[in-house]
């Protein structure tokens, strides 16, 4: 929390007021704890904002007018006062009408969680398509939000980065209630979109460095990391998750986490400059809180359609033999290159397999091999079963 300061000549741009509530008659993943709280706390931090002091009510269920209760909205209403708050960030997801009234009663403004997500989503897109997509968002967040809660849709922060947390995303210059309006509006984002995408569609390989990750886009209203995440979580032989992530993204990945009930998720690190590096960060962790003679199975986040039976055959053929990698038969006509611009030799299909992933090791063996290709000069291999052949290992194939 928010230590004050004498000789503070500064206030951060945005002081913020946190809020939880737990109650039985929530599901457990809507409830609020110290956890959550901390985590929502690395969010604000991450947002840009500060928080200064944290609210937890336990309640036989929440109040259908406040959400908290009258007397903790008198605390709450307090505390904005005594820590000169700017903002009130709530850990559950509110109604139009609970958001409305508690904004009328705290005299600031009152965000919950998925807003606050929003709004970090905002501060991270650079591209226009990445600005686009998160504006499009949160106009899909606020239409269902805007009946007795807002006289105006938008005020004058805008997407500039310098407005107060929340006020991102749909730029506020104008403000407007007519949902026809704003059904116009979301009608258009998806138009410019789609030209956008049209534009750059011999560009879909050179993904601009601060565009929102493509593992971290929406596929019907959920990342695609949870998908792929759900799959090993679900796995009955699966103890323990790791996330190699975009470094800016750790916070976001662990709300989600919590959001969608990964509790098997164990820890996040930062990945490297090239998949050899990034694989080799995870695989270095896993070494250090895990036996070595564990099973690592390593698998893309933007891979969400793995199966159960394909989880189940890579742990086998790993506890068999060592190894494992999924393969697929190789359907394509491949020729061998005889020189730059032309060929006179045929690949046989049936001497191809194409690799896949989850891929499955030992954590000790796929840790002994990163560091032996550290000193072998062997720097961008481009998955772990490659990065064992190229050291003189067999790997072993799965289904």
């Amino acid at each position: 929390m928010r230590e004050q300061k004498a000789e503070e000549l500064q206030k951060p741009r945005d002081i913020a007021i946190l809020a939880g509530l737990s109650s039985p008659r929530l599901e457990a993943r809507d409830n609020a704890d110290e956890e959550s709280m901390a985590e929502l706390e690395a969010l604000v931090e991450t947002a840009g904002g500060e928080a200064a002091a944290s609210v937890l009510q336990n309640r036989a269920s929440p109040d259908p007018r406040t959400f908290i209760g009258e007397g903790k909205v008198a605390e709450i209403k307090e505390l904005v006062k005594n820590e000169a708050a700017t903002t009130v960030i709530f850990d559950n997801d509110l109604s139009p009408s609970q958001l409305r009234v508690l904004t009328e009663e705290l005299g600031v403004q009152v965000l919950d969680r998925s807003a606050l997500i929003l709004d970090i989503f905002a501060q991270r897109a650079r591209t226009r398509e990445g600005r686009l997509q998160v504006e499009l968002a949160q106009y899909q967040y606020l239409l269902p939000r805007l009946t007795g809660m807002w006289t105006h849709l938008e005020r004058q922060a805008g997407t500039s980065g310098k407005g107060p947390i929340g006020s991102k995303g749909p730029g506020e210059t104008q403000l407007e209630t007519d949902r026809r309006h704003i059904h116009r509006k979301i009608d258009k984002l998806k138009d410019e979109l789609e030209e956008v995408r049209r534009v750059r569609s011999t560009q879909r390989q050179r993904r601009m460095k601060n565009e929102i990750p493509k593992q971290f886009l929406n596929v019907n209203d959920k990342p695609v990391i949870i998908y792929t995440l759900e799959a090993f979580q679900s796995h009955p032989d699966i103890d323990r998750i790791g996330v190699v992530c975009v470094d800016g993204w750790h916070d976001i990945l662990q709300a989600y986490a919590r959001q969608y009930r990964i509790d098997k998720l164990d820890w996040v690190v930062s990945g490297g400059k090239n998949g050899q590096s990034s694989i080799r960060s995870g695989v270095m962790e896993a070494e250090r809180r895990y036996d070595g003679e564990d099973i690592i199975l390593v698998h893309d986040a933007i891979r969400p359609m793995v199966s159960h039976e394909i989880i189940s055959d890579c742990i086998v053929q790993c506890r068999r033999h060592g190894s494992a990698v999924v393969v697929t038969p190789c359907n394509t006509v491949v020729l061998r290159r005889t020189t730059q611009e032309s060929s006179r030799e045929v690949v046989l299909r049936d001497q191809l397999a194409v690799t896949q992933t989850p891929q499955a090791f030992p954590i000790r063996r796929l840790a002994d091999a990163h560091r032996r290709a550290l000193e072998l000069g062997i720097t961008n291999s481009v998955a772990s079963c490659t990065l064992m052949v190229e050291l003189g290992e067999e790997v072993h194939f799965s289904i």
